[in-house]
């Protein structure tokens, strides 16, 4: 009989008999068909389980996506210069991205969080201007303006036609940190204010906006005047800055959404726009019965803008024709008369202001023109959060900073010589007006200038 174990050298037993390799195969399989059977046995539960896991990936994935902030980089167009290397030096909203949160990437949400700005801890203090037809404009001062010196910059703020005050607090807070005075120009009969005669000015009147200046300026003669108009201020803005040309007296403008074309903006709005700027318009009329008499029935019977232009605000212009009324309101009649440096800033999604109307021939032409282009931001709007700066009004800051601290040379010469770099600085002499010329020269070029005078010019 044969041995189940096997021998050693001493004839003893080793222990129990390996396992051959075929056993092992047959081990393998078997444990092989076991798992087959248990994975049949178990299809339905796995297929399920495969199905839910995916599910629940693909939903994750899209949600991340879903809640990710849409970034907006801004481009910026204008002519190459100086003045346009110092404002990409000295602006780093610039080169912010815009992000918009998941909840806020809608054209209509971002117009309505700038319709809708709240009061940013900023109060005002309103004074009346009487101007010479005896109409009242009302000028809303930031409170804590009169504590800053007389010799710091003025910020004229010009609210949307549905704007006031209380949209642009954080913009006021923003001046008012940066060493600032700032006061909101309302329109007759806007926020509120007391009107005294039947008129509305139209969108490109620069008669009041006129007068207003020149009394600031005569309030504030050591204050230098920059000026930041929203939606249809900033149109007024441009129309005042092409009128009054190197006389408007400002030393920087931001327009923040501007139609840039406010006959085809205004008379083609969206529905809902189109109530809500006729309703403001109307108010200012109904609300005032006794001071506008007749004018009132017209106003009620106005269901458009263009209805209400051609019955109330052209016939208290004086207009007989509302083509001629329009064609001398449109901001940029008179641009190539502009100037003070001027910064736009536009959505290409913006609803109101469409974006076939920027002219972007004009900010390419122009040296004093830059114009800053966003995917994304709707209306006036370029809202991050629901409180706080917007990104639009955080780049019209540091435009304004910008031309401030650019400050060109004016320079005498006289008869090729260099006589003065300031008008304070010229000498008890009076030369020749045919051999005086003025010279404006930007910082770096005023290296090609003599440096010494004359011995004849010396005190």
């Amino acid at each position: 009989m044969g041995s189940t174990g096997v021998h050693n050298e001493r004839g003893r037993l080793s222990g129990p008999m390996v396992v051959g390799e075929d056993g092992a195969s047959w081990l393998r399989a078997a444990v092989a068909l076991c798992v087959m059977y248990w994975l049949l046995l178990s299809y339905p539960l796995t297929l399920a389980l495969t199905c839910l896991g995916t599910l629940l990936i693909t939903v994750l994935i899209y949600l991340k996506r879903l809640l990710r902030a849409r970034e907006c980089p801004a481009r910026l167009t204008c002519r190459d210069s100086a003045l346009a290397r110092h404002v990409g030096a000295h602006c780093p909203t610039f080169r912010h991205i815009l992000r918009l949160p998941a909840w806020a990437r809608n054209c209509h949400v971002q117009s309505c969080l700038g319709l809708l700005a709240c009061r940013q801890g900023a109060h005002f203090a309103r004074e009346y201007l009487q101007l010479h037809d005896g109409g009242l404009l009302a000028l809303d001062w930031a409170v804590g303006s009169q504590y800053v010196s007389p010799a710091h910059p003025l910020l004229l703020l010009l609210p949307d036609l549905t704007g006031s005050a209380v949209q642009l607090s954080a913009l006021c807070c923003q001046a008012l940190t940066l060493g600032m005075r700032a006061v909101v120009i309302n329109r007759r009969g806007q926020a509120g204010s007391i009107v005294s005669t039947p008129k509305l000015p139209g969108y490109g009147d620069t008669s009041d906006l006129r007068e207003v200046i020149g009394y600031l300026q005569r309030t504030h003669q050591r204050a230098a005047l920059c000026a930041v108009g929203v939606g249809t201020g900033g149109d007024a803005l441009l129309s005042y800055l092409g009128q009054f040309g190197s006389s408007a007296r400002l030393s920087a403008a931001v327009c923040i959404s501007p139609s840039y074309n406010a006959a085809d903006t205004l008379h083609g709005l969206p529905t809902p726009y189109l109530q809500l700027y006729l309703s403001h318009l109307k108010q200012a009329v109904l609300s005032n019965a006794q001071v506008f008499g007749p004018l009132v029935q017209r106003a009620r019977g106005a269901w458009s803008v263009k209805e209400f232009d051609q019955k109330v605000v052209s016939t208290c212009a004086g207009y007989n024709d509302l083509e001629d009324f329009w064609e001398d309101n449109e901001p940029l009649r008179e641009a190539d008369e502009v100037s003070a440096p001027v910064l736009c800033v536009s959505s290409l999604d913006d609803p109101v202001c469409r974006p076939q109307h920027i002219p972007y021939d004009l900010f390419r032409a122009l040296p004093n023109f830059f114009l800053l282009t966003l995917p994304h931001g709707g209306h006036a709007g370029f809202r991050q959060g629901l409180g706080g700066l917007s990104w639009a009004e955080a780049a019209a800051m540091d435009f304004v900073q910008a031309m401030l601290s650019f400050q060109p040379c004016t320079c005498y010469v006289a008869n090729g010589v260099h006589v003065a770099t300031q008008t304070n600085d010229l000498l008890d002499w009076t030369p020749d007006p045919l051999t005086l010329d003025l010279v404006t020269l930007e910082p770096e070029d005023t290296s090609r200038l003599p440096r010494t005078l004359p011995a004849e010019w010396h005190g």
